[in-house]
């Protein structure tokens, strides 16, 4: 089921991206005919160390009717120089950024 994150389209930031998951996987939920919501988002964070400064990740959660929400990760990597720093400058949504290279 599409559903809305209620983020920005390119979250920046661990919050922002944890919440969008956490939007999708409750809102289904809200409807009364699931036994569980599954939400994923995707978003650059902070990272130090790293060329750019930042890292793109997947969060899932996973919401259950009684309000239980259980959250997970996947692995992170880094764009292109240029593609964070449009992500960043000019607000371009990743995808877009990659399409243009």
């Amino acid at each position: 089921m599409e559903v809305k994150s209620g983020v920005s389209d390119q979250p920046i930031g661990i919050e922002e991206i944890t919440r969008g998951a956490i939007n999708r996987a409750k809102r289904p939920l809200k409807k009364g005919n699931a036994d569980l919501g599954v939400g994923i988002e995707a978003g650059i964070y902070e990272s130090p160390g790293t060329l750019t400064g930042y890292l793109d990740i997947q969060v899932c959660a996973v919401a259950s009717p009684n309000g239980l929400v259980t959250l997970g990760h996947g692995p992170g990597f880094e764009y292109l120089p240029v593609v964070t720093r449009r992500i960043l400058e000019e607000g371009v949504e990743a995808g877009i950024a990659m399409e243009s290279l």
